[in-house]
């Protein structure tokens, strides 16, 4: 994940606790709209609902997970996906 900062004024409302990065796609990240170069928002405050986009984490590589379930080796949630900025030709990460 690469940090990024981004103004607030272009943050959805109600978000708490922002953190924004590239998206990185690895083979075992589900199909969930998000492709390598996105830029991800999420809210770190915002609790795990069942069926919605969220960012799991885990102590091996990949670190991150994004996905709407908990799984087994991904099961503590770093934040709930709540924007995302999808690049239609070049992004910083795929050129």
């Amino acid at each position: 994940m690469t940090s990024i900062n981004i103004p607030r004024e272009l943050l959805p409302e109600g978000i708490k606790n922002p953190a924004i990065f590239f998206a990185e796609k690895h083979p075992n990240l589900p199909d969930c709209g998000i492709d390598t170069g996105d830029i991800v928002v999420i809210d770190l405050d915002a609790d795990f609902v069942n069926g919605e986009i969220s960012v799991f984490k885990n102590s091996r590589l990949p670190v991150y997970r994004i996905s709407n379930k908990r799984t087994r080796c991904y099961s503590e949630h770093l934040g709930k996906v709540a924007m995302v900025i999808k690049y239609y030709g070049n992004s910083p990460i795929n050129g």
